[in-house]
């Protein structure tokens, strides 16, 4: 039933007449409206309210229905409950006294919509809070959605996410590659990038970190100072080999404990230090070098020290000093197949503190050095009963032998007799005293007389070679007539020739003198001197011809260079023309020079290849044909 005041034709309502229509309770004086009787509002009935005995009926009919005022406050005192699709609060602040809040209040079944938060950010993408539910986690999102839909909200990016702690009870996943974990405004990241966490900014610590690989940008460190005994125990360890690029600084001691373990060093392992799996090590390379800034000590204490190069040279260099000690008693060896080689920049020093340095063959003593045995003396001496002490040129000639038998033998090989030369005092020069021998028929010996003979007395021999002192008389002294000769046309060497000193007449007595410039060689058969004159005149002021450059003719021939050097060719030396001169004389001054040559490669010039230069005026030279192929100078 409804109320109105125009059905009873009241034109104005006052508090007389609004008893017509509405009943009030006798005793209390409450106005009472029948159940579903409506307060009807509008000319149209827009809007009424009315009590359906069981809620309260604000009926709007899609019109809006204001509560209170903009100042003042609406109070509901009981619950809530709103029954359509959307709540519209135009607002600034919402305060709810409850701590929880429900979402997707009434849903039943299997979990199917997405439910959270949305936030409009007017011309800006809008931002959410929300549970997944299709990935079945919570989610900070970017997204279009403005909070209407009724299942999945669409997702366009994630959005950032600050908190204080966050506390993951599983797994924290970083799903984006480059994710970047930001501590304290960028003092420290640690950046995820094409499966490598890369750790910058500040220093990474843990009391226990395991992955399955780290590159580290700057220093991997430990403080931890506990010492290592094992594989297991100390402050950095690994399970698998240790990689360094680069060199790796060790304060203590460098443990390898496999037995048969090999410390290599070399791109190609080139050099190794291998335990040998008992309580030794063997070093390999090719080569290997010790160097020593200063003294440099080698000792076995208990055994024999052997340094072995099996299959090469064995060098020990020392600078300043290497020592190869053996404290005990025991030897050091040095064994190899091949040359054991000691090479100092400096001196090279034996201290043998028992006084004999001993060489040994194949362990057969050989020689000693004995520095101690004889007072001031220093003792050579051989270790094989027998053996001579020779001293030999680089090419094996003998030239000194200190014989078992004896005596000392001075030689010179095939190359000449053996010679003796005593020096004169270098102050007064370098002048020397030789003795040597001849071609002999057989062995001789000089014995010497017993003592130093007297005054005037010279040696003689009795035929036998027993020298002996004997005075000079007219009866022991004989004047040479005659001298025996030998013919010599073997030795290839210059004699001179000797001449009668100023001889007025053909007989008596007269001294004998030589011209050094005079000389004749029995084996080439040449007479050589600066200047031969025959009939008067000097061979080479011969003048002849004269050319100006070209081919040599036999005899003489002239040249006249000009200022300019000329070239001159001898003919071929044949078997035809042995025994054929050939004059060349350079005829004018000046820096003209004459080249002469040989006419085919196969001549040789003196046993050489020439070629000869004349560089001053009247300079010459004779050459002959001696053979095929061979000039010789005249």
């Amino acid at each position: 039933m409804s109320y109105s005041p125009k059905a009873f034709e009241i034109v104005t309502l006052g508090t007389s007449q609004i008893g017509k229509f509405i009943s009030t309770h006798g005793t209390t004086g409450d106005v009472i409206i029948p159940d579903s009787d409506k307060f009807s509002f509008g000319t149209g009935s827009d809007a009424s309210i009315y009590f359906d005995a069981t809620n309260l009926v604000i009926a709007d009919e899609n019109i809006p229905v204001q509560m209170g005022h903009a100042s003042s406050t609406v109070t509901i005192l009981g619950n809530l409950t709103v029954s359509g699709d959307t709540i519209t609060q135009n607002v600034s602040t919402v305060l709810v006294e409850d701590p929880l809040m429900l979402l997707a209040y009434g849903q039943t079944g299997s979990a199917t919509y997405d439910a959270g938060l949305i936030v409009e950010r007017g011309d800006d993408t809008n931002v959410g809070i929300i549970w997944d539910e299709s990935a079945d986690e919570f989610s900070v999102i970017n997204t279009a959605s403005t909070a209407t839909e009724a299942g999945n909200v669409t997702i366009v990016s994630y959005a950032n996410f600050k908190a204080m702690d966050i506390s993951v009870g599983d797994d924290l996943l970083l799903t984006s590659s480059g994710a970047i974990i930001n501590f304290n405004s960028g003092d420290m990241l640690i950046t995820h990038s094409s499966n490598t966490l890369t750790v910058s900014g500040g220093t990474f610590a843990t009391a226990a970190l395991t992955a399955s690989t780290g590159v580290f940008s700057g220093i991997l460190k430990t403080d931890d100072a506990t010492e290592a005994t094992s594989t297991t125990d100390g402050s950095l360890q690994t399970d698998g080999g240790l990689s360094v690029v680069k060199s790796a600084v060790i304060g203590d001691d460098l443990d390898l404990l496999s037995d048969s373990a090999i410390f290599s060093m070399g791109a190609g392992s080139d050099f190794t230090i291998t335990h040998d799996g008992t309580t030794g090590v063997t070093l390999a390379g090719n080569p290997i070098t010790i160097t020593s800034g200063g003294a440099a000590t080698w000792s076995a204490s208990a055994g024999a020290l052997t340094i072995d190069a099996a299959a090469a040279a064995l060098t020990l260099d020392g600078h300043t000093g290497v020592t190869v000690q053996s404290s005990n008693s025991g030897d050091i060896t040095l064994d190899s197949v091949a040359d054991i080689v000691i090479d100092a920049a400096a001196d090279i020093v034996i201290d043998a503190a028992g006084g004999n340095v001993e060489f040994k063959d194949a362990g057969t003593l050989q020689l000693t050095l004995d520095m101690d045995t004889t007072s001031g003396a220093q003792i050579i001496k051989l270790g094989v009963d027998g053996d001579d002490l020779q001293f030999q040129q680089y090419d094996g000639r003998a030239i000194l032998t200190i014989v078992d038998d004896g005596y000392v033998a001075i030689g010179n090989g095939a190359t000449g007799s053996g010679e003796l030369r005593i020096y004169e005092d270098t102050d007064a020069g370098t002048n020397y005293t030789a003795f040597k021998v001849g071609t002999q028929a057989g062995d001789i010996t000089y014995t010497l007389p017993t003592d130093d003979g007297d005054a005037d007395q010279v040696l003689s021999t009795n035929g036998s070679g027993t020298l002996d002192w004997i005075p000079v008389t007219a009866a022991t002294a004989t004047v040479a007539t005659t001298v025996t000769v030998t013919d010599n046309d073997a030795t290839a060497e210059n004699n001179l020739i000797t001449f009668v000193a100023d001889a007025a007449t053909a007989t008596g007595s007269h001294g004998l003198e030589m011209d050094g410039e005079l000389y004749y060689n029995p084996n080439t058969n040449r007479l050589t001197a600066t200047d031969v004159a025959v009939n008067g005149v000097f061979v080479n002021s011969v003048d002849v011809g004269v050319v100006d450059s070209g081919t040599i003719s036999k005899g003489f021939t002239g040249v006249s260079t000009g200022g300019s050097n000329l070239q001159m060719d001898l003919v071929e030396a044949s078997a035809t023309n042995v025994g054929a001169t050939y004059t060349i004389k350079k005829l004018d001054s000046g820096t003209g020079q004459v080249k002469i040559t040989r006419d085919t490669s196969a001549d040789t010039i003196d046993g050489g290849t020439g070629p000869i230069i004349l560089y001053h005026q009247n300079e010459s030279v004779t050459l002959i044909v001696g053979a095929d192929t061979k000039w010789y100078i005249m």
